[in-house]
Order: C-alpha cells, then sequence, then structure tokens
C-alpha cells in the first residue's frame, strides 16, 4: 500500500477503498476497517477459514520471525488476546456445545517435503454450557518420533482434575491421574542434583542416579505399587 513496501498486495487483488474501510476483493467480504476509536478489524465473509499470514523469507543469525504486543499505561493493565468462537453465524450466533474446539495453538516443522504438526495446545467446551457459564478444559498434545499426528498427553479439564495418558476418572473429583498404558518403569520420580548415589536395578526399584524418590508397579498384570527411597 504504501512506497515503502509496508503492506504488500499480489497481483490480481482488488483494493477498493469503502467509507471507513478498505475492501480487497471485488465482492467486498473481505476487508480492513476502523470499527471505533482505537480498534481496527479484519474480516472475511467469503469463506469457512480466515487467514492472516506474514513471511520472513530468509532468517539469519539468531533472528527469528516475531509477534509482540505492548502496551502503556498510567494504572494496572495486561496485555491480552482473546479467541471467540460461536456456532450459527456472526447476524445469528448459536451457543457452542460439548467438546467444540475453540481455539488450537500448533507448532509445525518442516520435514523436507511438507510442514508438519509437531506439538499443540488446545482448548475445547468441557460440557454442557449454560447462560454466563462455559466449561472449558486445555489438552496438551505432542508428535512421537515416527508419527505423522500429534497425541494427546495431558489435559486439565473443566473440574480442575489433570490428567497423563488419560482422558477421564470416574473416581477423581479434583485431583491427578496418570495412566502408563503397558509400561512397568517408573511411573513418577523425584530428583534433584544434590543426589549421586550409584545406579540401583533389580529387586523391588531401580533409579537413575539423581533419583531420591520414585513409584512403580509391583505386579505388571495385578499392579500394587512400590515407593523407592535411596
Amino acid at each position: 500500500i504504501t512506497s515503502g513496501g509496508i503492506v504488500g498486495l499480489s497481483a490480481g487483488i482488488d483494493m477498493l477503498t469503502n467509507g471507513n474501510r478498505i475492501d480487497f476483493d471485488a465482492d467486498n467480504d473481505t476487508s480492513i476497517r476502523a470499527s471505533g476509536d482505537d480498534t481496527l478489524v479484519i474480516e472475511t465473509a467469503g469463506a469457512d477459514t480466515f487467514k492472516l499470514q506474514w513471511w520472513q523469507a530468509t532468517l539469519t543469525g539468531d533472528y527469528g520471525t516475531n509477534i509482540n504486543q505492548y502496551a502503556y499505561r498510567d494504572a494496572a493493565g495486561v496485555v491480552s488476546w482473546h479467541g471467540y468462537f460461536a456456532r450459527g453465524t456472526l447476524a445469528s450466533a448459536t451457543v457452542v456445545q460439548d467438546d467444540d474446539a475453540l481455539v488450537d495453538i500448533t507448532a509445525h516443522g518442516y520435514d523436507g517435503s511438507a510442514h508438519r504438526r509437531a506439538a499443540s495446545i488446545s482448548m475445547a467446551v468441557d460440557g454442557s454450557p449454560d447462560s454466563s457459564d462455559m466449561p472449558g478444559r486445555i489438552v496438551f498434545s505432542t508428535t512421537a518420533g515416527g508419527a505423522a499426528s500429534v497425541t494427546e498427553r495431558m489435559r486439565i479439564d473443566s473440574t480442575g482434575n489433570v490428567l497423563i495418558g488419560d482422558t477421564a476418572n470416574g473416581n477423581t473429583t479434583t485431583g491427578l491421574t496418570i495412566n502408563q498404558g503397558a509400561a512397568d518403569d517408573e511411573i513418577f520420580a523425584l530428583k534433584s542434583s544434590d543426589i549421586a548415589h550409584a545406579f540401583i536395578s533389580g529387586g523391588f526399584i531401580a533409579g537413575e542416579t539423581d533419583t531420591y524418590l520414585n513409584i512403580l508397579k509391583k505386579s505388571a498384570t495385578l499392579g500394587g505399587a512400590r515407593i523407592g527411597v535411596f
């Protein structure tokens, strides 16, 4: 838009001024507009997915591509970002439902042919919404070596339960649940850089040299617990 190249437009994109907004195509459904004092809105109505992209073709040294938000005020405040989702349309929004995804933050890495998902943090509805009531959960996921998609690793649900390797525990109101699947090694360990004992294996317990407490299954098939103190 400017001679200094602050904003660049690709060939074939029409730009029209329309009152307090700039339209970027012929049917006027993608625009940048001023909606009020100190508020700038980017909007589109012509597609199911809205995308805002920026590119930095070549990075040198230790510099990366950053998104920075600054705020200055003479009173208490906060710099914040909000994601809003509703069913229905802009003109007639309707209530979201249990398990509806609300916000997803995903990191991708290039594998030589395409960008692949490496990890994500997702926020979703976790229960039945009601007036002034929006139960939610946060899910943390990572992609394992050799896998093509992310796997949920941990969630914090709407009641405050923290679940690792599991998605629910009907016998817990608020607490921590860890499901290690078929693994038989440590499910919990406490370590300290001040600790340096010999590695212990066999018998009841096994631990690394800086471990001072751990918990393992007593039996691979019957369960129980062994607590090792070094």
